[in-house]
């Protein structure tokens, strides 16, 4: 694909714990689907998704996969340059997932080349938590102010179940296209009109009407 294709270029990079479901979370995103088999990743994988703002601009999201596991983490830090947003997942089911957090905001302070990058904290398998399943599990009050602490964008999901995967994204990308330095970087060609994304309520941050088609 060529840089004619779209008209900006986002880098997004998953990180977390081995067994959040990172590679689950950009499978169902990219392709919308859901593979319980599915292996660890062994050092990154890499999947791209074009999306078509409501102003009829093209965006190539590049999302990057990454191994958690420990013997991974000198190969999987060489791929931080350029990351526009990082997605760092915990697992509402396993609360030293939560606990790890630091670590990776360790990494991504220590590693990442753009210094306004986004960070997001995105919670999955909320399916497991339903009903009169709820001891032992991450609530959404204790991740959403774990993000607030630490300045970053709270997202909740489940890969297995579609629940929140789309708006995370969607979401994600807006606040890039919003901040300056980052729109900056990652536009390849000039276009008339502004960028134009809608949320996942209807809400848009222009004023032309239109969605997102994810194509």
């Amino acid at each position: 694909m060529s840089s004619e294709d779209y008209d900006m270029s986002f880098k997004v990079m998953m990180l977390g714990e081995s067994g959040v479901g990172k590679s689950s979370i950009v499978q169902r995103y990219v392709n919308d689907t859901f593979d319980e088999d599915a292996n660890p990743t062994v050092g990154t994988d890499f999947a791209r998704k074009i999306v078509k703002t409501g102003d009829g601009h093209r965006v190539n999201m590049m999302v990057w996969d990454t191994a958690g596991q420990e013997r991974f983490l000198s190969l999987t830090t060489s791929f931080y340059r350029g990351v526009h947003a990082f997605l760092v997942c915990y697992d509402v089911s396993d609360p030293k997932s939560l606990q790890r957090i630091p670590f990776w905001l360790e990494e991504i302070k220590a590693h990442a080349t753009l210094p306004d990058a986004l960070r997001a904290l995105v919670a999955n398998k909320i399916d497991l938590r339903t009903g009169d399943n709820q001891d032992g599990f991450i609530t959404r009050a204790e991740g959403a102010e774990f993000a607030r602490e630490n300045g970053m964008l709270f997202f909740e999901c489940s890969a297995l179940t579609r629940v929140g995967i789309q708006q995370a994204f969607e979401e994600v990308l807006l606040k890039i296209i919003e901040e300056p330095v980052l729109s900056k970087d990652g536009t390849v060609a000039q276009k008339e009109g502004s960028i134009e994304v809608k949320r996942a309520d209807n809400s848009t941050n222009g004023a032309a009407d239109g969605g997102v088609c994810y194509c």
